[in-house]
């Protein structure tokens, strides 16, 4: 007579196996959405920081075509392309440059903070331009405080 082996063994998971996955798949998820996030806040970072620059380049290369004068007035020239008035809020450049304005630029749904500045020369030296652009991290309006971000570019141009 042959005995047969009964095997009480259940196949199939347990609810202790499917709580563990479940675990792991919840950690991967929490990891992948914590990532996303963080590149979308990093690119609107670095979003914020390209306009910057493209803003303080096209003011400066707007005065330099202009002759790089003193009664440069950005708001006359660039207005009919960008959102730009006339604005207290932007800190003063200070040092041995001269303030020629100072503005706030709305662009893309930011605002912008520019200072335009420069130092006067003599025959022999380039004018030295100077703009600094601030933007809050919200990129709303408001004052400039010491966690607004900023850029400063300087320029030479030749003299009248």
């Amino acid at each position: 007579m042959i005995n047969k082996r009964v095997n009480n063994q259940r196949s199939g998971l347990c609810l202790l196996e499917i709580m563990v996955a479940m675990a792991v798949l919840l950690v991967g998820v929490l990891g992948t959405m914590s990532f996303r996030y963080h590149c979308a806040l990093n690119s609107r970072k670095a979003d914020a920081h390209n306009k910057a620059v493209r803003l303080g380049s096209m003011l400066l290369e707007g005065w330099k075509a202009t002759g790089a004068k003193d009664d440069f007035d950005a708001i006359t020239m660039f207005s009919p392309d960008i959102t730009i008035s006339s604005s207290t809020k932007c800190p003063a450049a200070g040092g041995s440059f001269n303030e020629l304005g100072r503005y706030h630029i709305y662009s893309d749904n930011m605002n912008y903070y520019a200072a335009l500045s420069y130092i006067n020369a003599d025959a022999a030296t380039p004018k030295t331009l100077n703009v600094s652009i601030y933007w809050l991290n919200n990129y709303q309006t408001g004052n400039i405080g010491t966690d607004a971000q900023s850029i400063r570019i300087t320029k030479c141009a030749e003299s009248p």
